[in-house]
């Protein structure tokens, strides 16, 4: 397996234009990318281009436990996989979260489709899990936008229905079952 992984490393290097050297750490089956004399960075930008169709451009895997592919940034998107056909972007693990999307102001994950949904959810115990915020009620401050849903302390399930400080809530009714 280590020769396989020398050749594609090999082809890398002759596909990475600006790439001054490409150093192999610590074994055949470990490749690090060094752009400029040092780790990309905002300075550098590295390009894996494929023009095969139907392959995998990149696969990055972790075999202990953490994170398989991490990436991060000041301001815009952290990762971003993007695809005419097919699967932009993948998460996926045997025990922990496939995917996960953090943020201190922006959306942690956002979804977005001109002629799907913008989000397909499906599991085994349930489609969609909101977590319970720590009061019951309605929101009563903070600026929301119609379409926002909110679930309280109790279980009840609001609505936004019109945007503003702090918004025009309705609360969502059920038949008793």
């Amino acid at each position: 397996m280590g020769g396989a992984l020398g050749a594609i490393g090999a082809a890398l290097v002759g596909t990475l234009a600006k790439a001054e050297r490409v150093l192999a750490a610590g074994s055949d089956d470990q490749v690090a990318l060094y752009t400029g004399g040092q780790y990309n960075d905002v300075t550098y930008t590295t390009l894996l281009q494929n023009q095969q169709t139907s392959a995998t451009l990149l696969s990055l895997r972790s075999t202990l436990s953490g994170t398989g592919v991490l990436g991060g940034t000041a301001g815009g998107i952290g990762v971003q996989g993007t695809a005419t056909t097919g699967v932009g972007a993948e998460g996926s693990s045997a025990s922990g979260t496939g995917v996960q999307g953090t943020s201190g102001a922006g959306d942690g994950v956002h979804g977005d489709s001109t002629s799907g949904y913008g989000g397909l959810f499906s599991g085994g115990r349930s489609q969609l899990r909101l977590v319970p915020k720590a009061t019951a009620g309605k929101p009563t401050s903070g600026t929301h936008v119609k379409g926002e849903i909110y679930l309280d302390s109790k279980g009840a399930v609001f609505i936004c229905v019109a945007g503003g400080t702090p918004g025009t809530w309705r609360k969502v009714r059920t038949a008793a079952t």
